[in-house]
């Protein structure tokens, strides 16, 4: 899996990561709670369903997601490849 957790948010109906496992391919790309995905593999997040969504995380078929992510606290926008891989989550 890619570790991350994600949902829109109801106000703004912008699509955020809630959550990201410790030691996980998203950890290690630098993903954290808060961002902002505004696209996923090219595709605007903004009027997709969290379904839809998700089978752009999985549509290539292939190790990595390219996902273009704005971190709201340091205004940044940021293109990022996150590689699949197994991670143990506890609990």
């Amino acid at each position: 899996g890619l570790g991350f957790a994600f949902d829109f948010d109801k106000q703004t109906n912008i699509l955020r990561i809630t959550k990201v496992f410790p030691e996980s391919p998203a950890s290690k790309a630098g993903l954290s709670a808060g961002m902002i995905i505004q696209k996923i593999e090219n595709v605007p997040t903004a009027d997709k369903t969290i379904a839809e969504c998700r089978s752009l995380l999985s549509a290539n078929g292939g190790p990595k997601v390219r996902l273009e992510l704005v971190d709201a606290e340091r205004k940044a926008t940021n293109t990022v490849e996150v590689t699949r891989g197994k991670f143990v989550t506890a609990g």
